[in-house]
């Protein structure tokens, strides 16, 4: 019945009656209005003040100045000046109709353009209505269930590869593959105006892989939505396209007041599952650089790129589908530290590690010249001096003096390090937690003993560049415990080679050389191995006397009286330019 009161409603809009030129009290009494949307909407009838239905009862849903449907709430959708379906809009185009046994009689409204208009203020200062009930009875109220997309939904029927809640955005759009399960949700609002009873709802899905599911609908109060509160699973799906179809009453056990709306589909199209293999998985590489490449075995069609994870790793060819390769290079490692990266290929890992530089770890054992041409220094209260005493290794190790209460003893080295770990044996015999042994770097305590220790190693890690190494024995203002000494022995430092390339011989190209600070020898690729300058020295090869071939020199930095001193092979040694012979 409510389908074809529409069907008049639409008709009478096209052909109005006559009547819609002169309105009497008595045409109007019983006659009942609704709203001109989409879905027109009830708003009661002109009836007697008592009548619940009636828009002159003051208590009622359509006669209350505050009710929603009410034509006389000067806020509500229908008595607003601003609504467009509102009567009391001077400019609205849908006002409310005027209706009596399925004949349009007009529009309540105060536009004077429209044709059939009357005025709600008009109405009420000329007639007094007496029908307890519309002369023709609005539709009953009944649910319309419909699929619904909740807002943070990318459609009605959402497609992800992991399992989500309800209430977490669905927004994956793929692409599917048919080797792995997928999860939907679905979500059915009752926007009709009565509660809807349970009911059936469905699930199709196409194609293998799919199936069909059926469950029961818990009620559904009107104006509600229902959803399932985690994602179900399906599948896998076999690669092709799959249509995924939903019904609400499927068995058509509720009366709706829309019974076109239950059903929707949506298509996914699933792709044939990719793997993919990277042969080698791991490669070494030496400190120098170099390239590799790595072999991608997968089906035709599946597509991949290559990504690296360091800067020092740089893909020269790295995206393809099917069969192929990525090929890539390193650069050379000028640090004495190994390091690691890898290249991600499809989900699919590569590991890259490269050698760090070789150094020379140089120990003194104090048997000889320490450490091979590395001065040290004394100062403090007394000077440390190499005994017999307590050796770790060998025959001697470097010990305290002896100390009065309050003194303390020094001695030092600044070397040149490449990055890597001092390390040294210490031992110690002295009044506990008074008298210490310390070590620092670079004016930085790394550590401290005190009582009587045995000889032990301690390492500590180093960047690369000068650092001053410091051990210090330290006593209080009283008392004495042992041997009140400190032993050290067996230092161990990275010790920095520098690399020269330049042309020794004139032959017109580079040659590699290696500058050896502990020992002041250079090392030349193919060529002779001379010893020259001095010890802590920095190397400066280049062309001085200008016979197209490099010279040996190096610098001294370490003067006291702040100057520098350059020794240059063949032509002699100077002091900021001033010759000494």
């Amino acid at each position: 019945m409510y389908k074809y009161f529409i069907l008049l409603v639409a008709v009478f809009l096209l052909f109005p009656s006559s009547k819609v030129e002169a309105l009497t009290c008595q045409d109007l009494n019983g006659a009942y209005l609704y709203s001109q949307e989409a879905t027109p909407v009830y708003l009661g009838f002109f009836g007697n003040q008592f009548a619940s239905e009636s828009i002159y009862n003051q208590f009622g849903v359509y006669g209350s100045e505050f009710g929603s449907l009410s034509v006389r709430n000067q806020f509500g959708v229908y008595g607003s000046e601003f609504s467009k379906y509102s009567h009391n809009n001077q400019f609205s185009s849908h006002p409310p109709m005027i209706i009596k046994n399925g004949v349009l009689l007009g529009y309540l409204t105060i536009n004077q353009i429209i044709l059939g208009g009357v005025a709600l203020v008009d109405i009420d200062m000329a007639c007094s209505f007496t029908a307890a009930y519309p002369a023709f009875p609005p539709p009953p109220a009944r649910p319309d269930l419909t699929p619904y997309q909740l807002s943070s939904w990318n459609d009605k029927i959402p497609v992800s590869r992991s399992q989500l809640s309800w209430a977490d955005t669905h927004n994956d759009n793929g692409p599917y593959y048919s080797n792995e399960p997928l999860y939907i949700n679905r979500a059915f609002f009752n926007q009709g105006d009565a509660d809807a009873d349970e009911c059936i709802w469905r699930i199709d899905i196409t194609g293998t892989g799919g199936g069909s599911w059926t469950y029961t609908l818990l009620a559904i109060q009107a104006g509600y939505y229902n959803y399932l509160v985690d994602d179900f699973a399906i599948g896998p799906l076999s690669a092709g396209t799959h249509t995924i179809k939903m019904w609400v009453d499927y068995e058509n056990d509720l009366t709706e007041s829309d019974e076109s709306n239950n059903y929707y589909e949506r298509t996914v199209t699933i792709q044939t599952s990719c793997s993919y293999a990277l042969t080698p998985t791991i490669k070494n590489f030496t400190s120098s650089s170099g390239t590799g490449t790595i072999t991608i075995a997968s089906p035709t069609g599946c597509s991949w790129t290559a990504s690296e994870s360091e800067n020092w790793m740089t893909i020269t060819s790295g995206s393809g589908s099917g069969n192929g390769t990525v090929n890539y290079a390193v650069s050379e490692n000028t640090n004495a530290s190994s390091r690691s990266g890898t290249i991600r290929v499809a989900g699919q890992t590569h590991t890259v590690t490269q050698e760090g530089e070789a150094y020379d770890v140089i120990c003194a054992d104090f048997d000889s010249n320490f450490p091979h041409g590395v001065s040290w220094e004394n100062y403090g209260d007394s000077e440390w001096f190499i005994s017999e005493t307590n050796p770790h290794s060998g025959r001697y190790s470097v010990k305290t003096p002896l100390l009065s209460d309050g003194q303390y003893s020094a001695f030092e080295i600044s070397v040149l390090c490449e990055a890597g770990n001092v390390s040294f044996w210490y031992a110690v015999d002295s009044e506990p937690e008074f008298d210490f042994l310390e070590f620092y770097i670079d004016d930085e305590l790394q550590d401290s003993w005190s009582g009587v220790v045995d000889y032990t190693q301690a390492s500590y890690p180093v960047d690369e560049g000068r650092h001053t190494l410091n051990w210090q024995y330290i006593k209080n203002d009283s008392g004495t415990s042992g041997a009140d000494t400190a032993w050290v022995d067996d230092i161990c430092l990275p010790l920095l080679k520098e690399k020269t390339p330049v042309d020794f011989d004139g032959d017109g190209s580079h040659d590699i050389a290696l500058y050896y600070l502990d020992n002041n020898k250079w090392y030349i690729k193919d060529q002779s191995t001379p010893t020259y300058g001095t010890t802590d020295c920095l190397p400066i090869p280049a062309d001085y006397n200008g016979d197209g071939s490099t010279d040996l020199a190096v610098v001294d930095l370490t003067r006291l009286d702040g100057r520098a001193k350059w020794y240059l092979d063949g032509i002699g040694v100077f002091i900021y330019g001033l010759q000494e012979w």
